[in-house]
């Protein structure tokens, strides 16, 4: 009966030693996102300015390539979606699977 005794004061420590944890914890997280940063604190909050989007550090492949559309290995569609009807009119239907032979008749046992 250790929890018991301790009554009112013993939630009020139970409070308020989860709050300081989470309190910490806040704290440890807000400085481990800012110590790798090369700036300051606030450098990675948003501006209030609008430099306007953000450009491409990379840029487009100076050797070119990637190709072209349509691709190499795409085919045309079966269903044109702007005609009239559904798209299964398009495709054929799958076959029905086949028909399961009758069950055996058991074979009759010799009588002795």
């Amino acid at each position: 009966m250790l929890f018991g005794e301790i009554g009112r004061a013993g939630e009020v420590i139970a409070l308020g030693l989860t709050l300081g944890v989470h309190i910490l914890g806040g704290f440890a997280l807000i400085y481990m996102l800012v110590k790798d940063s090369d700036g300051g604190a606030l450098d990675w909050w948003p501006r209030d300015e609008d430099d306007g989007p953000p450009r491409d550090p990379i840029g487009p492949d100076p050797r070119g390539g990637g190709g072209g559309l349509p691709l190499p290995i795409a085919d045309a569609s079966a269903v044109r979606l702007r005609e009239p009807g559904s798209i299964a009119d398009g495709y054929p239907r799958r076959e029905r699977r086949p028909v399961h032979p009758p069950p055996r008749e058991p074979a009759p046992v010799p009588q002795r």
